[in-house]
């Protein structure tokens, strides 16, 4: 299809790119264990260079998307295994507070919506 476009032709190397690195971004946020053969001809590449791609992205982490998680790369059995970010406690803390707070504003709003409708 984008060999066909005078206009996207030129770019066509870019755009394939873009969205093999997404597709794989999604595919590590899905899958805890991917097998480099199936993810390769998802990407549309042949094993080995797929295999190199993989390997090139997650050094860069780009696959991650910024997140803690780590990946690890089994040559024998051919896959990637994810494992989960892991928060840290500074993280867990700042997510209760904000929970906290947006529960203790709940609460005053059903308090002040009481007090309208006794008065």
């Amino acid at each position: 299809m984008l060999a066909g476009d005078y206009f996207l032709n030129q770019i066509r190397d870019e755009i394939l790119e873009s969205a093999r690195l997404i597709l794989f971004q999604i595919y590590v946020g899905i899958h805890s264990r991917i097998s480099t053969q199936e993810l390769s001809a998802k990407l549309n590449m042949d094993e080995t260079n797929g295999e190199k791609w993989i390997v090139d992205n997650i050094r860069n982490s780009h696959c991650l998307g910024g997140h803690s998680s780590t990946a690890q790369i089994d040559c024998k059995g051919g896959q990637v295994l994810i494992s989960p970010p892991i928060p840290s406690l500074w993280e867990e803390v700042i997510d209760k507070v904000k929970l906290l707070s947006e529960r203790s504003e709940a609460l005053i709003g059903q308090n002040d919506k009481r007090q309208a409708a006794l008065a």
